[in-house]
């Protein structure tokens, strides 16, 4: 995987069913995925990553043990893809995914005859969300000093394999540009 990414890949067995052999191929950590459709809905407020987080919740995805690291993989998210460091997690632009949406945007891409209630999904997936989503002190610092543009994975990460493969994250890089260029003057 070219991509820089906060934890290492993994391995995905799929059973080919034509003809019964089975396929290993490299995937991202479904720990970053769902981190990343997380920041995505809280972003955009699309109907389909609604819907991705809420099956998430509802089919056990992430383990409770995860919760933590999932956490922390959101906000280097929030971080270094959005327009602002947020001060704190906002789950108000998802409203606007309303039941129309859902009928326009979702339903024609889901099993025909499956029906997706957003309310009962906004309810689940933002409770979910505001359990999940405390930061510690520690991790509101990265928030905080990356809005200065000081870049300070370990801030958020206390495991030193990810915080070495993330110390040249290059959008975090980018984003904090003006501060490392002075830095090094």
């Amino acid at each position: 995987m070219l991509r820089c990414h906060i934890l290492p890949p993994v391995v995905s067995t799929t059973l080919l069913p034509w003809n019964e052999q089975q396929l290993s191929t490299l995937c991202l950590d479904p720990i970053e995925i769902y981190a990343s459709k997380i920041v995505a809905m809280l972003n955009r407020a699309a109907p389909r990553d609604l819907f991705d987080i809420f099956m998430m919740t509802q089919k056990g995805f992430i383990k409770k043990s995860q919760e933590p690291l999932l956490r922390k993989c959101v906000m280097f998210y929030c971080a270094v893809g959005s327009d602002k460091v947020p001060e704190q997690f906002n789950f108000e632009n998802t409203l606007s995914i309303t039941q129309q949406r859902i009928k326009t945007d979702l339903v024609p891409v889901l099993r025909h005859g499956t029906w997706f209630d957003a309310k009962q999904a906004y309810g689940t997936v933002v409770e979910f969300l505001q359990e999940v989503l405390v930061p510690t002190p520690d991790e509101f610092a990265f928030w905080s000093a990356f809005s200065r543009k000081h870049y300070v994975p370990e801030l958020l990460f206390d495991d030193p394999i990810i915080v070495e493969r993330l110390k040249n994250h290059p959008m975090a890089i980018w984003k904090c540009r003006d501060a490392i260029a002075m830095d090094t003057q």
